[in-house]
């Protein structure tokens, strides 16, 4: 892919239109969705983005105009990812940073997790590993100006360690407060081999929560302090002016406390889940919150789906989470209510979701989301859900969920 041009530092809105209106080629998708148009109430998620790799990590610009995500090229052996920007409401990505190509195909390039500040600094996680490795050789917080990204500086090292003494070798769901720093779920990534391994194709990489951090970017280097109470999220919202909710491994719960310190709330637990077969043949799952965001008096979070929980008094917990069904929650009355996961037509399939991220104003909530085929009928008889997930994710959107 072309190595973007760098633009000057005008206002984000006009970056971000220099950004989008610039000439390139799109090295991983097809023909890109239409936009979506209002007024537009959806029940269900709408698909924004088609790559036919992995996209992930969603996060929206601060006026609410666009996303930014990481996309993988599964065309490439070395499957790099990137890190691109597409139009809130669906259109045509365009790509904010990735590998310059100058370099052979022995190693992965991972762009993403990343957020915008108000002024346009990009923040973002960078990693390499020779191909096939499974394990980042490299990694770090990286500070760019400007999109698209033509410089940018090493911000922080990792691993970074949490108050139980855990290290996190990755930061994600960024959230910039003002220009001053920014808040990050710390994660610990490890690598599961499918069973039976004689069969495995790939690895897959296990990310369980650690601690949410606060990174405070007014000194060189930054100052790194893990939040209070929140040992062993799995992930967090921000409410202005100081408020933190977040979810733990394991865990139903929607717990609450403040950025400084203090008394840690249960504001919402959730009954136990169940899986998707019809009346009659449903049975009870453990129950794990996850992908948790908030916007005044409602919550959004991820219950159910395939998520798997692995105590290990050696190598510590490890949680497994391909996705799952979104709810919405009053925090008023406690009214939980299921988002639809089917798209039209139903009854063929539904998609799964998780790393939700809720849009400025709290209209739109994206995700990365993974199709499932829904059930297994033959010759009329229910045969059970079938719960292979697809290999690949895409972002998807609810629009006034």
């Amino acid at each position: 892919m072309a190595r973007p041009t760098p633009r000057r530092p005008f206002r984000l809105s006009i970056l971000l239109l220099s950004v989008l209106s610039c000439e390139h080629t799109q090295p991983f998708e097809g023909a890109p969705p239409p936009p979506i148009v209002g007024p537009f109430v959806n029940t269900f998620p709408a698909r924004l983005t088609y790559n036919m790799g992995v996209d992930a990590y969603p996060s929206w610009t601060p006026d609410g105009a666009h996303i930014l995500y990481q996309a993988q090229d599964a065309s490439q052996p070395d499957r790099d990812r990137c890190l691109f920007l597409i139009p809130a409401q669906g259109g045509t990505a365009a790509p904010v940073a990735c590998d310059d190509g100058l370099g052979s195909q022995d190693s992965t390039n991972v762009f993403g997790p990343a957020a915008l500040s108000p002024s346009g600094k990009l923040i973002f996680y960078k990693s390499a590993e020779p191909t096939g490795f499974g394990v980042a050789t490299t990694i770090g917080m990286y500070l760019a100006p400007i999109v698209p990204v033509a410089t940018s500086d090493s911000a922080l090292a990792l691993p970074v360690v949490a108050t139980s003494g855990a290290r996190a070798d990755k930061l994600i769901s960024l959230r910039w407060l003002g220009d001053s720093g920014f808040l990050g779920l710390g994660i610990r990534t490890s690598l599961f081999t499918p069973y039976p391994c004689n069969a495995c194709k790939q690895n897959d990489t296990l990310e369980t929560g650690v601690q949410v951090f606060w990174v405070d970017m007014r000194s060189t280097p930054p100052v790194v302090t893990p939040i209070p109470g929140t040992d062993r999220a799995s992930s967090f919202s921000f409410v202005a002016p100081d408020t933190i909710y977040f979810t733990l491994n394991n865990d139903n719960r929607i717990l609450r406390t403040r950025i400084g310190g203090g008394a840690v709330d249960s504001v919402f637990a959730f009954a136990t889940d169940s899986n998707d077969a019809p009346a009659g043949f449903r049975s009870a799952v453990a129950t794990i919150a996850r992908g948790v965001q908030v916007t005044g008096h409602t919550a959004y979070a991820v219950l159910g789906g395939r998520v798997q929980y692995h105590p290990d008094s050696g190598s510590g917990e490890a949680q497994q989470d391909w996705g799952g069904k979104v709810h919405k929650i009053n925090l008023t009355t406690g009214a939980d209510t299921a988002l639809s996961m089917a798209p039209p037509p139903a009854g063929l399939g539904y998609v799964w979701m998780r790393h939700l991220a809720l849009s400025p104003d709290g209209s739109m909530l994206t995700g990365e989301g993974r199709p499932v085929l829904l059930q297994q009928i033959v010759g009329g008889t229910w045969l059970g859900t079938d719960t292979t997930i697809s290999p690949t994710a895409n972002i998807w959107e609810y629009i006034h969920p």
